[in-house]
């Protein structure tokens, strides 16, 4: 008798396909487990050439699942629309990263510089996407647009012709 349990997910379901992702939890315990308690980490064999190259493509491939399935997921729609339109936080993340962190370190009233550098991230993206949506109706709107003479003009679609 399998001692594996099958878990559905149905909040992680997406929007277009319908399907659920099941996870067994059984197989996710053992990974997780092992990677918790990662012997090669502990025996300092993380720094030898190929068991480093493994754990690399170990995390890449988790990366990527991951992002998968966030991807087909409308729980993370916000997150897409950030990933749509990075360019904004590119372009004013800096303002309210400055100002957070300035008030934040100025004040000491958070001890943990981990949780200080969570703050500032997240009050940089908040300022950005802010920012624009402050100016986005605004004569100001072309600070988070590309100039008409910048822009990427659009090649003609040639179309097969039929013969005469």
């Amino acid at each position: 008798m399998s001692n594996k349990k099958v878990v559905t997910l149905s909040f992680l379901k997406g929007g277009n396909s319908g399907d659920t992702i099941t996870l067994g939890l059984g197989t996710c315990r053992l990974v997780g487990r092992h990677l918790a308690e990662n012997e090669t980490v502990m025996l300092g064999l993380d720094g030898k050439p190929f068991i480093s190259l493994t754990l690399g493509l170990i995390g890449a491939a988790a990366v990527v699942s991951v992002s998968t399935l966030m991807a087909k997921s409308d729980v993370f729609a916000g997150l897409r629309h950030l990933g749509k339109h990075s360019i904004v936080v590119y372009l004013a993340f800096f303002l309210g990263m400055a100002a957070s962190r300035a008030v934040l370190l100025k004040l000491n009233l958070i001890p943990d510089l981990g949780t200080v550098s969570l703050i500032v991230t997240a009050s940089g993206i908040a300022g950005a996407v802010a920012l624009f949506w402050a100016v986005r109706h605004t004569p100001l709107k072309f600070l988070f647009e590309r100039p008409a003479w910048a822009r990427l003009q659009d090649k003609p679609k040639f179309a097969l012709q039929p013969a005469e």
